[in-house]
């Protein structure tokens, strides 16, 4: 190796983390922005990185047991995943934290029934839950 391709090897790889950890940070504000735009408050915003997911509860167990904390401290109704849960998993999770879990996909069809105007938008939104 070259001593020039170590320094740019790194230089690559901090470029990389800081560009991902922007774009983790931006999806985060945007999931709290849709979470406002149907009136919930927010009581946190966690990042949690996921290395694998888990087919039961998408989490791995330690980041579930941890949320439970922050359910509970905060005496939350809601949490909210800013990905797709899988029925199973969504199922798993409110056992879990005893309370209602809503995922990316969940979030965005409950802005559209609640924005929905005619009759008709309204069924439509409501079928797709």
């Amino acid at each position: 190796m070259r001593r020039g391709d170590a320094e740019t090897q790194t230089d690559q790889h901090i470029l990389r983390d800081t560009h991902i950890l922007r774009d983790t940070e931006a999806r985060l504000e945007e999931a709290v922005g849709l979470a406002r735009a149907i009136d919930l408050t927010i009581a946190d915003a966690v990042i949690a990185p996921v290395s694998q997911i888990r087919p039961a509860t998408y989490l791995g167990k330690g980041k579930v047991e941890e949320i439970v904390g922050l359910v509970t401290g905060h005496d939350i109704e809601l949490v909210v995943m800013d990905c797709a849960l899988s029925p199973i998993q969504q199922r798993n999770l409110e056992k879990a934290w005893s309370t209602k879990v809503l995922d990316r996909t969940g979030l965005i069809l409950e802005i559209f029934g609640r924005r929905a105007k005619p009759r008709r938008a309204r069924c439509r939104s409501n079928w797709r839950i």
